[in-house]
């Protein structure tokens, strides 16, 4: 009986550790990693649609709003913890164009999203 509650112990210790090491390369979708982040930043159409979605100012209409609204939140606080290595260029670029050229529309996004993420974990 021993040698069971061993061998059961050690087949759900290796089993955590390969579900921890799963979620710790878990990363987002690379679906919208193609997009060129500095011709939309440079269209303030389109770069207003993102933000408006961010904000929820309007409805997001674009996949790609929809996909940066769902990962926002999570991405800035961590850091872009699960970002492919293209979205954390993309969200490099992003955070460095607004905190130069519209720092108050950055400061409205950040603060919009984490209080979102707060809302939805309370």
């Amino acid at each position: 009986m021993t040698r069971l509650a061993s061998c059961t112990f050690a087949c759900l210790v290796a089993t955590l550790a390969v579900l921890i090491a799963h979620a710790e390369n878990e990363k987002y979708s690379s679906k919208y990693d193609h997009i060129d982040v500095n011709e939309v930043l440079a269209n303030s159409h389109l770069r207003n649609q993102y933000v408006r979605c961010l904000i929820n100012i309007s409805p997001c209409t674009m996949g790609s709003a929809r996909f940066l609204k769902d990962i926002f939140a999570e991405a800035f606080i961590t850091k872009c913890k699960k970002c492919t290595d293209k979205q954390i260029y993309i969200f490099n670029v992003i955070t460095d164009w607004f905190t130069k050229n519209e720092p108050e529309t950055w400061n409205h996004i950040v603060r919009t999203t984490i209080e979102e993420a707060q809302r939805k974990n309370a």
